[in-house]
């Protein structure tokens, strides 16, 4: 699901050796994996983070986080700090129910900084 060329052969230089391992474990991966650069773009979204937000497997542009939460301010705050901690480069996390009532799942979203300076 990589949309930038340019993110992931910085993401393989960066992993070293057994990069592709690395990858496959994130592609097929149960977890929902997004990254983003600082202005919001998403370069990566694994299989599970599209079928979380409803995307085709060819969507573009990826979907982000704000996709899933629209129309909830409470969501929305969640949101704004997480944000806030990625560009002060920050790690944090906060706990995203995504859906109404019985039907809601809790996800436990994290933002953390890349150790190369990309976010």
């Amino acid at each position: 699901m990589w949309r930038n060329g340019g993110v992931n052969g910085r993401l393989v230089r960066s992993a070293g050796a057994g990069s592709e391992a690395i990858i496959a474990a994130v592609e097929y991966s149960p977890d929902a994996i997004m990254l983003c650069g600082r202005s919001g773009e998403v370069y990566y979204a694994n299989p599970a983070y599209l079928a979380l937000c409803g995307a085709a497997p060819d969507a573009f542009p990826l979907p982000g986080l704000a996709a899933l939460v629209r129309g909830c301010s409470a969501k929305i705050d969640i949101l704004y700090r997480l944000q806030k901690a990625a560009l002060e480069g920050l790690t944090a996390e906060e706990t995203l129910v995504i859906g109404e009532g019985k039907a809601g799942r809790e996800f436990d979203v994290r933002v953390t900084r890349f150790a190369h300076g990309q976010a």
